[in-house]
């Protein structure tokens, strides 16, 4: 279980994940319980005294990257490596890529090395909304996270 805090403005967690890690960069992919929203964190590894001895992974993150809604998540540790991307084998329609071509690298070699449950203390603030259109369809509604 990792515990992950929205206030402040870096967190440090510690994983040992279950398969081991050969790549050089990792996404925190955290999916809520209640309702299955699913974002994704990019993580820095702090030092690098992964061995036999310390199968540790320290990684760092920054809080504004965390969700606000605070509960109970499922957590996938993802590796991968980053490419520069191949055109025609790119999965993005490239005719509607607005990147420049200097900036066309992606992921490469994506794999789950770790999954597991993470707690997040969020801010829990809530979204206010409005609908608009007719007369007839006119109201307010308040989403909570809880």
């Amino acid at each position: 279980m990792i515990n992950l805090i929205k206030e402040g403005t870096s967190n440090t967690i510690a994983i040992n994940p279950a398969t081991a890690s050969i790549r050089s960069n990792w996404d925190l992919i955290l999916t809520q319980d209640y309702d299955l929203y699913s974002s994704s964190i990019s993580l820095g590894l702090i030092g690098d005294d992964i061995s036999v001895y310390n199968k540790y992974m320290v990684f760092g993150l920054s809080s504004s990257a965390i969700p606000s809604a605070s509960g109970m998540y499922t957590y996938q540790l993802e590796e991968y490596s980053t490419a520069s991307l191949i055109w025609n084998l790119a999965a993005e329609n490239w005719i509607e890529e607005e990147a420049l071509w200097s900036d066309s690298t992606g992921k490469n070699s994506e794999r789950v090395i770790d999954t597991g449950r993470a707690k997040v203390v969020g801010t829990d603030t809530p979204t206010y909304g409005t609908y608009t259109g007719s007369a007839s369809n006119t109201g307010a509604y308040i989403t909570y996270y809880r």
